[in-house]
């Protein structure tokens, strides 16, 4: 946590799960705001396990790779297989389910909402 930084009250309970975030969207803002007092705040809902997250991380990564060491050969199989796992890529981050995403939408409403609610 930084040096004076006030949580506010409705997170007080949540503090102990917070890591610092290395290279964020939040502190890109808070750089270029050039507001001394910027707060960001991120909250992440979970779609897959931590494994199949992972190994989709390394898939796409490996396809990657392979994709650009074999640019020059005339098959396609190395760039359908890199569209492929950069299609399950997406699919771990932000699920096509529509269940999914309205349940997103409803927890991040009333996280919202918590924040301005009077206690």
């Amino acid at each position: 946590m930084l040096p004076g930084l006030v949580i506010p009250r409705f997170m007080m309970s949540m503090t102990r799960g917070f890591y610092q975030a290395r290279g964020s969207f939040g502190r890109w803002c808070a750089r270029h705001t050039g507001v001394s007092d910027y707060v960001y705040s991120c909250a992440e809902f979970g779609t897959y396990s931590p494994i199949r997250v992972l190994k989709a991380l390394r898939l796409e990564n490996q396809t990657y790779q392979r994709c650009s060491s074999l640019s020059d050969q005339l098959s396609d199989r190395p760039r359908i297989a890199h569209h492929r796992a950069s299609q399950n890529l997406r699919e771990v981050f932000c699920p096509a389910s529509t269940v999914w995403r309205k349940q997103a939408l409803v927890r991040a409403t009333e996280l919202i909402g918590s924040v301005f609610s009077e206690d």
